[in-house]
């Protein structure tokens, strides 16, 4: 027979179980003479495990919060170079060169009768010829106020770290005085701490993944050691206890709270000796607003008394809830399988939740339930369960997760609401390529995803379909993440679905299908990405060819019939072609890329393979915006398919918003609309990007066969586009057009397929509203006083708006003045509602030419600002005119 023991969790609820323990064993004392190795693991003391709440910092991850010397206040002290921050295997990481510091950027204030846990985690990555003249330590300076320094302290030297020695770590207590496992004590003069690592030398490399000191006084868990008492039970399972040990059992798992309506309740109660903890729900009535907690306690301490004797007293429970999947089994080295181990530290979350979940909300919103990797890196062979917890402060931070679960997520999220994930690294391994870094979605057990987010999270690897897919979230928020996919054959690098287009199941909740509201999504600085890693070589030469050989220094990443692209190469105009390999031999591939037209190859470049999807993928968005971003995409399709799915009840979106760089090499299109073969609506649409590095255009839409798309734009600003590509384009037939707002591109010709926008193209800086224009024209120019000389013209291309809107251009050019004064008339072709004052200029001295035209009349006259008459020979005026008119 053994003896099963729950799991153990911080807080008040591990002291419900030491004491469960004593307890049974207590009751087992009474019936057998225990062995005095079994009385030795019930009276072991407490274990000290790894609960601080305080987030260990990774300085790859969160430059900002290191510096790079120790003299110096926060903001004094040299801030750590960008080129420090490198990508390793451990995910980012700070690369330290020769002699070098990184030290904490706050100070840590060292308090009398504090305990502070420092640990670092670091990696020699380039020896030298004598790595025993090169050490790295981990040190501690001490300072009598922020910025006041006075020494430092050695807690751990490596004098002879090497690279094959791999990642090493370590852990040191500190304290301002002496006490049991403190291994470091501040000067007496000494109120504040900085955590830094130094290194010396001059070529050696040494990579510092983690460096964190936090104060642990209060990161105990109480219980005995279960590895250790569980080892001895064996001493008392040839006792025939039989049902006995049976019902000790039961008693250690059995429930450990009760709900009492009111106190008298309460008192009048004969409770049971397994319940440790009771709920009363109010003093005089249920939820009177004077409910309360308690746990069991002694006559001492105990305030008040239950019928069956039982002294309780009153409590609250930790609003800090903080798990470690350390506590849990898992180890952290990035070899060994955590998976396990973070689903049971998980489940922990999901009960404490389960538990609180009969509070009030403001009072549930109060509680934290944070799952703190504290910096390691863990392997997951199996998907991690996140499903279904709805806590609106849930945070899963600080930690890398290498997933090995072969065509699984590694994170599912769907159905749960309110979680943050915060500082997470994802990389995908590439021989057991999982499908997705995480995935979330409805459930139907909840109802809902979403009122998420994603700061500071990052991936990197080979993803069988993508990074990730979110589908119909609601209220979720990206931060400065940067999603990178290794994989070309990947559906896309992320999806962003409104709609189930593309297929998600869950192996822990039910999904929801079909069309669901998907609103309220936004990305800050944000980074979605396709890099050629394992998939690319360099190029040695190119000839110029109607199938183009090219020469490469490794051949091996390549495949007959896969496409190809290429970035940097020494031949203008080969970034903008892909092509298809059609045989490999040796370091040498044919193609069939035409380069007769392109110049001889000079040198350099890089060859990679293309990816098959675009970098985005987004189905049936409202209220979505994308600012700050950064798209890269290598010989894909498009950057962005935005797709109006046939499982939307309208086709009519709104509230869209791109300011989004495209970069990359080969691809056609920034952004491809798909309205398959409606026709669809998107209502309130922005774009801002600049040096658009597509060969085709900006916007394309189609091309299937019928549907169209109509956009009503607020702002659209495309300059400086890398090969003058169209910023709209539609197939033959198409009828899809952008209208009104206002737009800045790089020239007249660049408006093509917009009507009534406002347009100002950077080749002529003049501002003129688009076309096409109806024939409503402008017939008549002539000065009040005298007549102009031969040549003088008037003219008025407008468009008629919805509402019996007139708007559009005003040209009026004057190549000789004659004798005209005053000022000048224009006969316009439909009379006003109301009167009308309008703003242009004189298109040679860009003097401000004023309009007024009144209502009922057709008459526009034109006039300087100060009065005087507004032309002369050579001379013209430039008007944006738009007014109402009755019919």
């Amino acid at each position: 027979m053994t003896v099963s023991f729950p799991p153990l969790v911080p807080g008040e609820a591990a002291a419900y179980t030491r004491q469960k323990i004593n307890s049974a064993f207590a009751t087992l004392d009474a019936l057998v003479d225990i062995s005095p190795d079994i009385q030795t693991a019930i009276n072991e003391p407490p274990i000290r495990l790894r609960l601080d709440a305080t987030p260990l910092w990774r300085p790859g991850s969160g430059p900002e919060r290191f510096v790079s010397d120790i003299i110096g206040g926060e903001n004094a002290a040299p801030s750590v170079p960008e080129s420090w921050i490198i990508t390793a295997d451990r995910g980012l990481v700070t690369r330290l060169t020769g002699a070098a510091k990184i030290a904490h950027r706050g100070f840590q204030a060292i308090e009398p009768g504090r305990t502070y846990r420092a640990r670092a985690v670091v990696q020699r990555r380039i020896d030298t010829p004598d790595p025993a003249g090169d050490a790295v330590a981990l040190k501690a300076a001490w300072y009598a106020a922020p910025g006041d320094y006075i020494s430092s302290t050695t807690l751990m030297l490596w004098d002879e770290l090497t690279v094959s020695d791999g990642r090493v770590s370590t852990e040191k207590q500190i304290a301002a005085s002496a006490g049991s496992g403190i291994d470091a004590i501040a000067p007496s003069s000494a109120r504040y701490a900085r955590l830094y690592v130094e290194t010396w030398g001059t070529t050696q490399k040494t990579d510092v993944e983690v460096l964190a000191l936090a104060d642990v006084t209060d990161a105990e868990l109480w219980s005995p050691d279960v590895s250790s008492l569980t080892s001895r039970i064996g001493a008392i399972e040839s006792l025939d206890l039989g049902s006995r040990m049976a019902a000790i059992e039961s008693e250690i798992g059995a429930a450990s709270s009760l709900t009492f309506s009111t106190i008298g309740d309460f008192e009048a109660a004969t409770i049971a000796a397994t319940p440790d903890a009771v709920r009363v729900l109010g003093e005089d009535a249920p939820h009177d607003g004077k409910g309360s907690y308690w746990i069991r306690s002694d006559a001492m301490n105990g305030t008040l008394q239950s019928v069956d004797g039982a002294w309780w007293k009153k409590t609250r429970f930790d609003a800090n809830f903080v798990i470690c999947p350390l506590d849990f089994g898992a180890v952290g080295d990035g070899v060994a399988d955590d998976a396990a181990a973070i689903n049971a530290a998980l489940d922990a979350i999901r009960v404490r939740v389960s538990f609180l979940s009969g509070l009030t909300s403001a009072r549930m919103s109060a509680c934290d339930f944070v799952f703190d990797g504290q910096g390691g890196t863990y392997v997951v062979s199996d998907s991690i369960n996140a499903t279904d917890i709805t806590a609106w402060n849930l945070r899963l931070q600080n930690l890398v997760l290498i997933g090995k679960c072969t065509g699984k997520p590694m994170l599912d999220l769907s159905g749960s609401r309110g979680y943050t994930l915060s500082n997470i690294h994802f990389h995908g391994d590439r021989a057991n390529m999982p499908s997705h870094a995480w995935v979330a979605a409805r459930s139907a057990t909840t109802g809902f995803s979403g009122g998420a987010l994603y700061f500071q999270c990052s991936s990197d690897g080979h993803f069988s379909k993508a990074v990730y897919n979110k589908y119909a979230q609601e209220s979720s928020k990206e931060i400065y993440c940067r999603w990178y996919q290794f994989n070309p054959d990947a559906d896309a690098v992320a999806i962003h679905q409104g709609a189930n287009v593309f297929a998600m199941t869950s192996e822990f909740t039910t999904l929801l299908t079909g069309s669901h509201s998907f609103i309220h999504n936004s990305y800050d600085h944000s980074v979605w990405a396709y890099i050629a890693v394992d998939h690319s070589t360099n190029v040695l030469g190119v000839t110029n060819a109607l199938n183009a050989v090219i020469t490469v220094d490794y051949p091996t990443p390549f495949e007959v019939g896969k496409k190809i692209g290429f970035t940097g190469v020494g031949m203008a105009g080969l970034d903008k072609l892909t092509g298809t390999i059609t045989s490999i031999v040796g370091s040498t591939i044919t193609t069939d890329i035409d380069t007769t037209a392109l110049p001889t190859f000079s040198g350099g470049g890089i060859m990679h393979r293309t990816q098959t999807g675009p970098t985005l993928h987004i189905v049936d968005p409202k209220g979505t915006h994308y600012r700050d971003c950064y798209s890269v995409n290598f010989g894909g399709p498009t950057h962005i398919i935005f797709e109006f799915s046939e499982l939307h009840p309208t086709g009519s979106l709104e509230d869209i918003e791109f300011e989004v760089l495209f970069e990359g090499s080969g691809t056609e299109d920034a952004i491809l609309f798909a309205p398959h073969d409606r026709d669809c609506i998107l209502s309130g649409f922005c774009l801002r990007t600049y040096t658009g590095y597509t060969t085709e255009s900006i916007m394309h839409c189609g091309p299937e066969a019928g549907g169209s798309l109509t956009i009503h734009a607020e702002y659209i600003q495309s300059t400086g586009n890398a090969y003058g590509q169209d910023v709209f384009k539609r197939e033959p037939g198409d009828t899809s057009t952008i209208y009104g707002g206002t737009a800045v591109l790089d020239s007249t010709a660049a408006s093509d397929g917009f009507v009534g926008t406002m347009v100002t193209p950077r080749d002529t800086g003049i501002p003129f509203i688009a076309g096409p224009y109806n024939g409503y024209r402008a017939v008549v120019a002539a000065p009040l006083y005298g007549s102009f000389g031969a040549g003088g013209t008037a003219g008025f291309d407008c468009v008629q708006a919805p509402n019996n809107v007139i708007k559009g251009n005003l040209f009026v050019s004057v190549p000789d003045n004659g004798d005209g004064t005053g000022v000048v008339n224009v006969t316009m072709p439909y009379a006003p509602r109301n009167y009308m004052t309008f703003i242009g200029s004189n298109t040679v001295t860009k003097e401000i030419v004023l309009g007024t035209l009144p209502a009922g009349s057709t008459t526009l006259v034109l006039f300087k600002a100060l009065g005087s008459y507004p032309v002369a020979s050579g001379q013209g005026i430039s008007m944006n005119v738009e007014y109402f008119v009755d019919s």
